[in-house]
């Protein structure tokens, strides 16, 4: 979930997101995971924040923000369920 912008429900349109991000220029990511909790057999969730840092301009800026990722486990191979994300002041 894009903060500002309509859930993307498909998987195409996630990819287009994505794309189109790294469209801007070269973004290098930085993920740090702060707490990561298997709930049952096959649900889970991961906390954390993120750094995407864009080096085609100069200074590089970043962009810092905060996630929560749902995961699912299907036939043994774990999936993102559902996350969002905010900017980080």
């Amino acid at each position: 979930m894009v903060p500002g912008q309509s859930t993307l429900l498909r998987r195409e349109d996630v990819l287009n997101y994505y794309l189109d991000l790294f469209s801007n220029g070269t973004l290098i990511p930085s993920v740090t995971s702060e707490e990561l909790q298997e709930l049952s057999v096959n649900f889970g969730f991961d906390r954390g924040e993120f750094i995407l840092r864009n080096v085609d301009v100069t200074p590089p800026v970043d962009t810092k923000a905060r996630y929560l990722s749902l995961w699912t486990m299907i036939d043994h191979v774990w999936y993102i369920y559902a996350d969002c994300f905010n900017k980080s002041k």
